[in-house]
């Protein structure tokens, strides 16, 4: 079975990113960067990209750049100017199985 980059496989299994090749990267998470308004989000991104992070998603209307990158990358990132703030992906919630009594 196929996992995208940076999903777990099985709950509470590790994470990590991807290259392109699909060969895994020891050390990645998914981050999730969120910007000030005050640069445009493709030159924070290509900023970004040349400190370490792998982006997945650029999110225009919200100015979050969703990506990859090193467990130890966070001060790199968030050192980019016009980034407001970088913080881990959490995790998925748990919601159980369908026919749990309870999912949350």
């Amino acid at each position: 079975m196929s996992v995208p980059a940076g999903r777990r496989a099985v709950p509470g299994g590790p994470r990590v990113a991807h290259r392109a090749e699909g060969v895994p990267v020891a050390g990645s998470r998914r981050w999730v960067v969120t910007t000030d308004g005050q640069r445009d989000l493709a030159e924070i991104a290509a900023d970004l990209t040349a400190r370490g992070l792998a982006a997945e998603q650029v999110l225009d209307q919200i100015g979050v750049i969703v990506g990859a990158a090193p467990e130890d990358a966070r001060e790199r990132l968030q050192a980019v100017p016009g980034v407001a703030e970088v913080e881990p992906e959490p995790p998925p919630p748990d919601v159980g199985p369908p026919d749990a009594p309870v999912t949350w």
